[in-house]
């Protein structure tokens, strides 16, 4: 976590919220709205166009990078498997629509485009003999998360 922090610190940076990694397992649990704002309300995501969340899969990490204004998911995998990713769209997207919902409830309106989310790996193609192909990642996803591409 603290790594992500500091990857998103700097100009653009307070346009990121960094979700925890235990939002996940509160939606599979099925938490009350009460549960996840208390959980998620210390980032102030409903500011900030782009959420982040970190994700913990068996002996690897994964990342999910939400785009709100584009309504797009790019998910990168450390290990550039395909299928991993693919069993958690659905609880990505179920957080996602809850806390929109939440934060709506609450007052706060995000702009988020009305059409289909896109979601796509962003780490098909990279090899996995090397375990410096992550560090890959953080440039492009900090410019991801900025607008940048």
């Amino acid at each position: 976590m603290q790594l992500l922090q500091l990857v998103f610190l700097g100009p653009g940076g307070e346009r990121v919220a960094l979700l925890s990694t235990y939002m996940l397992p509160l939606v599979r649990a099925d938490a009350g709205d009460a549960t996840l704002w208390r959980n998620a309300a210390s980032t102030r995501f409903w500011e900030k166009d782009v959420w982040t969340i970190p994700i913990h899969y068996e002996d690897h990490w994964m990342l999910a990078t939400i785009d709100i204004p584009r309504s797009r998911v790019a998910y990168f995998d450390s290990f550039a498997r395909e299928h991993p990713w693919k069993g958690h769209i659905q609880d990505v997207m179920q957080l996602t629509a809850r806390l929109l919902n939440i934060a709506a409830d609450k007052g706060h309106r995000i702009v988020h485009a009305q059409r289909a989310w896109a979601v796509y790996p962003t780490t098909q193609h990279i090899s996995t003999t090397h375990t410096t192909a992550a560090y890959g990642y953080w440039p492009s996803s900090r410019q991801f998360c900025m607008g940048m591409t």
